[in-house]
């Protein structure tokens, strides 16, 4: 099992495979996955078993936190995937400017900014660690300014 060491995307999963000889690649996705990694790899060679093994839903009812973030009173908001990014302005119209918005990687941040969310931060890595690590930061910089 090969994976890249701190951002993990598609693109970044294409360049550390195209040091290894085509195979049989399995990849098990959401009903709502991109097309570029199994499309990258079959280009390069690669023969692909893709298999939907979750979906992925917006919630139907609005969750109890939405009036809070609309209100501000959020110092920040971590936005872990382009459909979280979806669900966010599903149900918020808009995000306060004094809230934070942190994007885990940079396919999120791409997503959140087609939305036209500003993003404060894209983390350098998608662990927690690096997540958590790196918001914690960004609020100690602001504090001390």
């Amino acid at each position: 099992v090969l994976s890249p060491d701190k951002i993990h995307t598609a693109v970044d999963l294409v360049n550390l495979l195209s040091f290894q000889d085509p195979s049989l690649a399995v990849i098990p996705c959401s009903d709502i996955s991109g097309r570029y990694l199994s499309e990258a790899l079959t280009r390069r060679g690669w023969t692909i078993d893709e298999q939907v093994v979750y979906e992925t839903r917006t919630l139907q009812n609005e969750p109890s936190t939405v009036p809070k973030v609309l209100n501000g009173e959020f110092d920040g908001i971590i936005v872990r995937s382009p459909s979280a990014a979806r669900a966010l302005m599903h149900f918020c119209t808009h995000i306060p400017s004094s809230t934070q918005v942190v994007a885990t990687g940079p396919t999120t941040a791409g997503a959140l900014r087609d939305l036209g969310i500003p993003v404060a931060l894209v983390t350098p890595g998608t662990s927690a660690l690096d997540v958590a690590q790196s918001t914690a930061q960004m609020f100690s910089n602001r504090d001390t300014k």
